[in-house]
């Protein structure tokens, strides 16, 4: 089998980006063209992956790990281990998250199961219904009689959106999710199987 990979991995990401997305410099000694191209967690992090610590249970962990980069607390700069570039925050999980999404933005919301965009065969879309340009509607999906969908939105496999439903510009609805009976605004998120307005 091979290897497992649901994210693609950033092909320009490095210090120097982390360090611009936070408002930090690179750590001295260390080259701002290293290039960062996953993120994990301390014991399984290896050469060209992003770690963090925030807890002092795992500063084990922490000092053995073969991470490139971490993101850790200021209450533990005292311990950073000379082969790792560490970035001292504030708030380590947020901006660990930050710097997550900024690297796998695709990982922020659901995305077409199909790979598609556009309206995909084998979707139901009412003639009544109204679709704004750039809709991607995958393989699967019902849309109900004068429903109105904003240009950006993404409807995944087997979503229902029922009849008069309105979503906004930007929304996504994940697969096998059902909206039926609601008003939705710009830049939603309705998460994989969610029943809205049930």
């Amino acid at each position: 089998m091979t290897e497992v990979c649901f994210f693609r991995t950033p092909t320009d990401f490095s210090l120097q980006s982390i360090a611009d997305l936070i408002s930090l410099s690179v750590p001295a000694g260390f080259s701002p063209e290293t290039p960062i191209k996953a993120i994990a967690p301390l014991d399984q992090a290896g050469q060209g992956d992003l770690t963090f610590l925030d807890n002092q249970a795992y500063v084990s962990q922490f000092k053995v790990t073969q991470a490139t980069a971490a993101i850790i607390g200021k209450k533990h700069q005292d311990q950073i281990p000379s082969h790792l570039a560490c970035f001292v925050v504030d708030e380590p999980y947020r901006v660990f998250a930050r710097i997550s999404s900024a690297m796998f933005p695709s990982a922020m919301r659901p995305q077409p199961v199909f790979g598609g965009s556009g309206i995909a065969p084998g979707s139901f879309i009412h003639p009544e219904a109204r679709l704004e340009q750039g809709v991607t509607v995958d393989p699967g999906v019902v849309i109900g009689p004068r429903a109105e969908i904003g240009s950006g939105s993404i409807i995944c496999a087997g979503a229902v959106i029922g009849a008069d439903v309105r979503l906004g510009r930007n929304v996504t609805v994940g697969p096998s999710a059902t909206v039926t009976h609601t008003l939705v605004g710009n830049d939603v998120i309705i998460h994989t199987g969610a029943r809205i307005g049930q």
